[in-house]
């Protein structure tokens, strides 16, 4: 933890996530070189996982684990096929956490705390002064990133769903 109550309430959220099924769609704009493209989380039931970024699909549960491009599936996680998209298969929580830790260790004021709404959903969110600018970090109740904005990465939830659907957790 960081020692700052506000910073450590929110990464108390990212480090332990709901189980709990969901589905949850985001905007991902990287800043260098201005591109922007879309995530999906789908959580099931039994540790299952399904996390798209861009066109790349990884696939964990008890079965396995799969990553599928356009050009077809391979066994395993093979994080390097996602590496254009600016953010990691993690980064609706552990990700944003270990950014979060490393932005509240360079921030050169006091944090700002507060609550809101984002796709019908409510955000508790921390804003963290920071060289260049503020580094925002809002995480829905169930320990789910809703935004992170710092200086590289904007991602933002753009849709969300108490559900998910077997198919999302099917490995071809």
């Amino acid at each position: 933890m960081t020692g700052d109550p506000d910073v450590d309430a929110i990464l108390e959220m990212l480090d332990d996530p709901s189980e709990a099924a969901m589905t949850a769609d985001y905007s991902v704009l990287r800043k260098y070189g201005n591109v922007t493209s879309t995530a999906h989380l789908a959580i099931g039931p039994g540790g299952r996982r399904a996390v798209t970024l861009g066109d790349v699909r990884f696939v964990t549960g008890p079965d396995g684990s799969a990553t599928c491009t356009p050009a077809g599936c391979e066994q395993g996680i093979v994080a390097q096929a996602a590496s254009d998209i600016g953010v990691t298969i993690d980064f609706w929580a552990a990700d944003a956490a270990a950014r979060l830790r490393r932005d509240a260790a360079s921030k050169i004021g006091p944090v700002g705390v507060r609550s809101t709404m984002l796709v019908e959903q409510p955000v508790e969110c921390v804003d963290l002064p920071v060289s260049g600018g503020t580094a925002v970090y809002c995480v829905l109740e169930s320990g789910i990133l809703a935004v992170l904005d710092d200086g590289d990465v904007r991602v933002e939830l753009t849709a969300y769903s108490n559900t998910s659907l077997d198919d999302e957790f099917q490995i071809p």
